[in-house]
């Protein structure tokens, strides 16, 4: 995956939104969180041998803490908790463990092996305490469609083409938050066609209160063995 191309489109967005003043600082940031995540990714891919649930994510949050859910020396939150993949796992997870790298790294070998994948569709960790000028929460909808359309052939369709064969006729797609869907289920669709995928029905995740609705996806799992 080229950062070049990448790193031009940022750059066109960042002058169309009158923010050109930030862009050194910030892409020296977005290119450190990007070379990071896709370390740990690609990492990820090469240990699932089959596809069972391809949940989508906006991006990282990142920022200083690095946070990402492949990263093992970040912990948790509410997007996929250890709890949540309990709910699906059942007596086969264990609960004790010597640090919290220990768990995280636990976790992830797990979700490895249940065959689920977290793929984000952006490839910029925008973290409104320090690419201030501009964040996913923030961003018009026409913008927000429009770094969608624009990384589209650099990031998204690259990653859903190197996982393509992994991904089999009973693979659930989903993602995380019910808002998340409605912003980006349509271009979701779009990307999936580009490599042979229609019609396809894409879940919502989400619970209340920003939790996972575990009982949902534990009982879509179960659907899937």
């Amino acid at each position: 995956m080229n950062w070049i191309d990448i790193k031009s489109i940022l750059y066109d967005i960042y002058i169309q939104e009158n923010i050109e003043k930030d862009f050194i600082e910030d892409e020296k940031y977005l290119k450190s969180a990007f070379d990071f995540t896709e370390k740990y990714w690609n990492e990820q891919i090469n240990k699932i041998d089959s596809i069972k649930i391809l949940l989508f994510s906006e991006a990282p949050l990142f920022g200083e803490e690095k946070a990402y859910i492949y990263n093992p020396d970040y912990g948790f939150t509410a997007f996929f908790h250890f709890n949540d993949l309990k709910a699906i796992l059942g007596n086969a997870m264990k609960n004790s463990f010597s640090n919290k790298t220990e768990k995280k790294k636990y976790f992830i070998n797990k979700l490895n092996e249940a065959g689920i994948l977290i793929l984000d569709i952006f490839p910029f960790a925008f973290n409104p305490k320090i690419t201030t000028g501009i964040n996913y929460q923030s961003m018009s909808n026409q913008l927000y469609s429009k770094i969608f359309e624009k990384t589209l052939e650099h990031f998204l369709a690259v990653k859903l083409s190197l996982i393509s064969h992994k991904i089999t006729e009973r693979t659930l797609f989903a993602v995380r938050y019910k808002k998340l869907l409605s912003k980006t289920e349509s271009l979701i669709k779009a990307a999936l066609n580009q490599i042979g995928l229609k019609n396809i029905s894409i879940k919502s995740l989400n619970g209340s209160n920003m939790s996972m609705d575990r009982d949902f996806l534990a009982s879509l799992y179960a659907d899937m063995k």
